[in-house]
């Protein structure tokens, strides 16, 4: 007998889009112990496993994050403090 989803498993199964600024707003959040300063889109990259280029494609809208990936960049950005909604 096969597994049956109810709707509230699968709601959590959903990852909500991040839109660029998000994206950069959740790299900047993050600082480099060597140095103190933020990270780049290189380290970002290799933080979440990517390539750099894909950073840079998702903070100009061009791509957007995998679902895994965006749930990924949540969990390694515990810093981020969204803007308030207007």
């Amino acid at each position: 007998m096969g597994h049956t989803v109810m709707p509230s498993e699968h709601a959590q199964l959903v990852e909500p889009e991040m839109t660029p600024a998000e994206i950069v707003a959740r790299r900047k959040s993050l600082i480099r112990s060597e140095d103190g300063k933020q990270f780049s889109q290189a380290d970002f990259a290799a933080l979440v496993g990517v390539h750099p280029v894909t950073v840079a494609n998702w903070e100009t809208g061009e791509h957007q994050p995998e679902p895994p990936t965006r749930k990924l960049i949540r969990m390694v950005t515990p810093n981020y403090v969204p803007p308030e909604r207007k």
